[in-house]
């Protein structure tokens, strides 16, 4: 190698480095999209558990047994909702429909489900 200058050589090493580099963006680059899109499927469960909780206390509270009302209050909030009422007791299960910005690269189109079950009689409220 007697017959390459350092330039050259420094040159290579650079080239090598930015090759290596470019590889490895992409790579970089997905898990920074992926842990994104945990935060935000996260952020979105909590924000429909919060709702769902919140209304379903609302209606134990207030003993309110109209099924129209209690479904316009959930969709109110962009969610699906499935209710049913037995004589002491409902169970309310929310569906999100807010997609997510990564959830077609990564395949998970799963929908956020969260259901919530209370009693009217004895005003106790737990995820069933």
């Amino acid at each position: 190698m007697w017959f390459l200058s350092k330039e050259v050589l420094l040159m290579n090493k650079r080239g090598q480095s930015l090759i290596i580099f470019v590889l490895i963006l992409p790579l970089i680059v997905f898990f920074i999209a992926y842990f994104i899109n945990l935060s935000l499927v996260s952020l979105e469960s909590n924000k429909v558990k919060g709702i769902v909780k919140d209304n379903i206390e609302t209606i134990v509270q207030k003993n309110i047994r109209d099924l129209s009302k209690i479904k316009s209050a959930i969709e109110s909030n962009n969610l699906d909702a499935e209710i049913m009422i037995n004589t002491d007791d409902i169970k309310i299960k929310a569906i999100s429909k807010e997609k997510i910005v990564f959830d077609n690269i990564f395949k998970m189109n799963k929908n956020i489900e969260i259901t919530f079950c209370g009693n009217y009689q004895t005003k106790k409220i737990e995820r069933c």
